[in-house]
């Protein structure tokens, strides 16, 4: 009796217990902006990534038909120095050589067929920004 009398209480405990729902946002580009996490019976809003506040680098248009802009800051120290454009597979189709810290350019994407291309800018540091670009 007493077994019995356990294993339904421990059958009864847990109907309580739920799994967490997780579910994610994300921009445009495909950054990840917002993750929130809940059950049925309660939602807990976690806050947004944290982006670094001296260093940005943007590009609009997306999706592109024609000119991409290509906007950048950053710190004093590591200026952009390059940008390149790249298929999926990896194979370079644009490079140019920049020292700026803070500058905006305009790349002509009406002689890209349509799909996918990956926008690096790469600082004097190394660090490199990478933005994903559909050309339409």
């Amino acid at each position: 009796m007493k077994f019995l009398y356990l294993s339904f209480l421990c059958l009864f405990s847990l109907t309580g217990i739920s799994q967490t729902k997780l579910s994610f946002s994300f921009d445009a580009a495909g950054n990840q902006v917002l993750r929130t996490t809940g059950s049925s019976y309660r939602k807990t809003k976690v806050e947004p990534l944290v982006q670094d506040s001296t260093e940005s680098f943007t590009a609009f248009p997306i999706p592109v038909t024609g000119n991409l802009t290509v906007k950048w800051i950053s710190d004093e120290a590591n200026p952009l120095q390059v940008l390149q454009i790249h298929t999926v597979e990896g194979q370079l189709l644009f490079q140019r050589k920049i020292d700026a810290k803070r500058g905006q350019i305009n790349l002509d994407f009406s002689g890209y067929i349509r799909g996918m291309y990956i926008l690096t800018g790469i600082n004097a540091d190394g660090k490199t920004h990478v933005v994903k670009i559909i050309r339409q």
